[in-house]
């Protein structure tokens, strides 16, 4: 689970769907210490924006195992290529 999962917004969020979503889930998990500090952990890195987008660009470099990319085929040109 990325730390986006964990607050319940998308990689596209504002600053301010962000802080909403921090502050409603730390108001419905309010008695789970565990899960308050996970929580509290994700909106320190994508709430920031210089450490969001350090983490966004690592999600890009390393791929969960849930993440599928389609293979690229291999072809040979068909005619001459300038």
């Amino acid at each position: 689970m990325d730390h986006y999962e964990c607050l319940g917004v998308g990689r596209a969020a504002s600053p301010h769907q962000i802080n909403v979503a921090a502050r409603f889930a730390l108001w419905r998990n309010g008695t789970n210490a565990l899960e308050c500090r996970r929580i509290m952990a994700a909106w320190f890195v994508v709430g920031d924006p210089n450490r969001r987008f350090d983490y966004d660009f690592w999600l890009m470099c390393n791929p969960g195992p849930r993440d599928t990319f389609v293979p690229v085929e291999r072809k040979t040109a068909t005619g001459q290529v300038p």
